[in-house]
């Protein structure tokens, strides 16, 4: 009988551990996350201060603006959502979201290059687990900024998977609508 209470304590512990461990992995990715959007925007204020534009696309290999991207001239390497796998063209699932724009005022047609549809603007995000997470409310953090805002202004270089996303819709994702509570970690310059 005293064995069966013991293996039954053993349990009850294992099982509250287990529960701590696993938010506790929660957080310390959605902890990278933010701090490789940040390490992200950081890089892409050097690539603009050296040429004068953001890239098309940050995970393109290295090359003339703005077809050229962070790697490995900004970044050794750009990194990934750590819970996905890969990032690459036609495999966006573990990329992060990011979309870059020239003015409006420039008309509308062709992709964005380094004459006349100059990407001034961009947007990047990360879906977060925890939608409780402070980094989504932290002021100077966050943005939440929607597509509609960038529409308005902005022509999107670019219409990949991974691009073009409502900043405080789940999981980043590309729609109109807002989502309360939205997990989508955005950032723009």
């Amino acid at each position: 009988m005293e064995l069966l209470v013991v293996i039954a304590i053993i349990g009850i512990l294992t099982s509250i551990v287990t529960v701590a461990l696993g938010s506790a992995k929660q957080k310390s990715r959605d902890g990278r996350r933010t701090a490789d959007i940040k390490l992200i925007q950081l890089a892409l204020g050097l690539y603009y201060s050296d040429n004068g534009m953001y890239p098309v696309n940050i995970y393109a290999a290295a090359g003339a603006a703005p077809a050229g991207g962070l790697a490995p001239n900004y970044l050794p390497t750009v990194p990934i959502d750590p819970s996905r796998g890969t990032c690459s063209l036609g495999t966006e699932a573990g990329c992060y979201a990011y979309t870059a724009y020239w003015a409006a005022a420039e008309g509308s047609g062709a992709s964005c290059n380094a004459t006349t549809k100059v990407p001034i603007m961009y947007h990047i995000g990360a879906a977060l687990e925890d939608t409780g997470n402070q980094g989504l409310v932290t002021p100077g953090g966050d943005i939440d900024a929607a597509y509609a805002y960038f529409s308005a202004n902005y022509t999107a270089c670019t219409t990949a998977a991974y691009g073009r996303f409502n900043g405080n819709a789940l999981n980043c994702a590309v729609t109109d609508t807002a989502a309360s509570p939205d997990n989508c970690y955005d950032l723009r310059p």
